[in-house]
C-alpha cells in the first residue's frame, strides 16, 4: 500500500463524518448518524455503479457507522460514533506495523497485488519499510488525538482533528518528502558532474 492509496482510504471516510457534523449541529445526534449512514450507502452504490464492484473499505466504513451509530443512539451518547475513525486508524496501524516491523512478506504481498510485475529485492524492501515509519508515527499520534478529541472536545473540534488536521499534517509530510527527494537528486547530480 503506497501513500496515494492511504490518502484514498482516508478521503473515502471523510464525507459521512462531514455530513454527521453538519446535520448534528442543526438537527441532533439521531439525524446526524442517520445522515452519515445514508451517505455511506450512497457511496457504496455510487462506487458499484461506477466500477461494477463493491469497495471493501466503504462497506467496512458504512458497517462501522451503523454499529457505532446504533450504540451511540441506544446510549444517547455520540462518543461511540466519534471513536469510529480512531478504530479504523488502529486497524490501519496494525497493518502498517506488520508491514514495517516484520520480515516484509506482507509488504511484498501488498506490492505484488497493487503493482503487478514489480520485483523488490531485500535491500529495496528494507528502504521501503524504513520510509513508512514516519507515516506510521503520524497516524499513531493522530489516532491518540482523535480519541482525545472524541472524549474531551466539541463535535466541531473533533471533526477538524479527525479529517482537516489529518490532511494538513499529511500534506506537510508529503511536501517535505518531495522536497527531500529533490534535494537528494540534486546532490547526486552535483556529485556526478
Amino acid at each position: 500500500m503506497d501513500k496515494k492509496q492511504l490518502l484514498v482510504i482516508f478521503s473515502r471516510g471523510m464525507f459521512p463524518i462531514l455530513i454527521f457534523i453538519i446535520i448534528d449541529e442543526f438537527y441532533g445526534l439521531f439525524a446526524g448518524i442517520i445522515g452519515a449512514f445514508i451517505l455511506g450507502i450512497i457511496e457504496i452504490l455510487f462506487v458499484w455503479f461506477k466500477e461494477k464492484q463493491f469497495d471493501k473499505f466503504i462497506l467496512f466504513d458504512t458497517t462501522l457507522i451503523l454499529v457505532f451509530g446504533t450504540i451511540s443512539l441506544i446510549t444517547d451518547n455520540d462518543l461511540f460514533f466519534k471513536i469510529k475513525p480512531a478504530v479504523i486508524q488502529v486497524l490501519l496501524l496494525i497493518m502498517l506495523a506488520l508491514m514495517i516491523f516484520t520480515n516484509g512478506s506482507l509488504l511484498q504481498g501488498v506490492m505484488k497485488r497493487y503493482h503487478k510485475g514489480i520485483i523488490v529485492d531485500n535491500n529495496q524492501l528494507k528502504k521501503m519499510q524504513k520510509s513508512m515509519i514516519p507515516l506510521f508515527l503520524i497516524i499513531f499520534l493522530h489516532t491518540i488525538l482523535v480519541f482525545y478529541s472524541a472524549i474531551f472536545m466539541s463535535t466541531k473540534a473533533w471533526g477538524f482533528i479527525t479529517k482537516g488536521l489529518f490532511y494538513i499534517i499529511l500534506a506537510v509530510y508529503f511536501l517535505w518528502s518531495m522536497i527531500k527527494i529533490k534535494i537528494i537528486k540534486r546532490k547526486i547530480n552535483n556529485q556526478n558532474q
